[in-house]
């Protein structure tokens, strides 16, 4: 359906049929342009790229999750919204700790090395490559890099918080 065509969009109807002789038992729309939200493998093939380096990866999932949830109340408690398809595709929301245990599951799946680490208040992530730890917070959409350029880590932003005071915004 071309919606976008230049006309007023009112009441239109989509009949979906299975020309296929398997049966569809979960249908699924696809839009141009979008990460197949299918399943986490779906979504790591549409983030990540064969060449891609660990950093690359570990920012690849940071950026997914920046741009396709955002900070509410979680409509769920436990663990059910840590699966990176629900959280995506049911929920959409939920608070650091749950982009944090998304992001590692996404990372893990994705053959890095993660964990999650609970802060005063706040829940990050981390990565492990090139012999370090490198923190990414989806919730709070940020990451900080070193003077060295590396992606800092939890431990070595306590050890130097100035690293994150002076990253500009």
């Amino acid at each position: 359906i071309d919606a976008l065509d230049g006309r007023e969009v009112l009441n239109h109807k989509m009949t979906i049929r299975n020309l296929d002789e398997r049966v569809a038992v979960v249908p699924r729309l696809a839009l141009e342009g979008w990460p197949d939200l299918s399943s986490s493998e779906g979504i790591l093939r549409s983030i990540l790229k064969p060449e891609m380096t660990d950093e690359q990866k570990t920012l690849a999932i940071w950026k997914f999750l920046v741009d396709w949830r955002y900070h509410y109340y979680p409509a769920e408690g436990g663990a059910e919204i840590h699966d990176p398809v629900k959280f995506i595709n049911v929920y959409g929301y939920g608070f650091c700790d749950d982009s944090a245990q998304n992001a590692a599951a996404l990372a893990k799946m994705a053959g890095l090395k993660s964990r999650v680490w609970g802060l005063n208040g706040h829940v990050v992530a981390e990565t492990f490559f090139e012999g370090r730890w490198h923190m990414i917070d989806p919730d709070h959409e940020v990451f900080y890099r070193a003077s060295a350029g590396h992606i800092a880590g939890v431990e070595e932003l306590a050890a130097n918080p100035g690293i994150i005071t002076q990253t500009p915004r």
